[in-house]
């Protein structure tokens, strides 16, 4: 249940990042942020759906092998991980040169920029959302 929630609240961040075009933030870093947390979104559902589908049908052991063992987990974060650490430290440092963002919501993203690069999602995904 909580892949679901994390899902539909990146869903809503990203749909967010991409309209808001009234400030003179780059629309690059906008895109680039929106598209890491659609990558966020894709992430945290198959951790609430996909792993437990995964659990259902495979062994003990073979469980291990696909979830704990496997690179490719690793490799499936790592588009969020560039996308998110680009977009939200792009907005932190143009927000906090142009004044249009408050200074402690440019720390908090460049704080979820750099933790974005650790494979779990939600602790990129909350300091983003604060």
């Amino acid at each position: 249940m909580a892949g679901i929630a994390a899902t539909i609240g990146a869903v809503v961040l990203a749909l967010t990042l991409a309209k808001w075009r009234t400030t003179t933030l780059p629309s690059w870093a906008l895109t680039v942020s929106a598209a890491g947390l659609v990558m966020v979104a894709a992430n945290s559902w198959f951790a609430g759906t996909g792993i437990r589908a995964i659990a259902d049908h495979t062994s003990n052991e073979q469980f291990k092998d696909l979830i704990f063992e496997a690179p490719w987990l690793i490799a499936m974060s790592v588009p969020n991980m560039v996308l998110c650490l680009v977009g939200f430290i792009a907005l932190a440092v143009a927000g906090w040169r142009q004044r249009s963002l408050p200074q402690s919501s440019s720390v908090l993203l460049v704080l979820a920029g750099l933790v974005s690069v650790f494979p779990a999602y939600p602790p990129g995904l909350l300091l983003a959302s604060a």
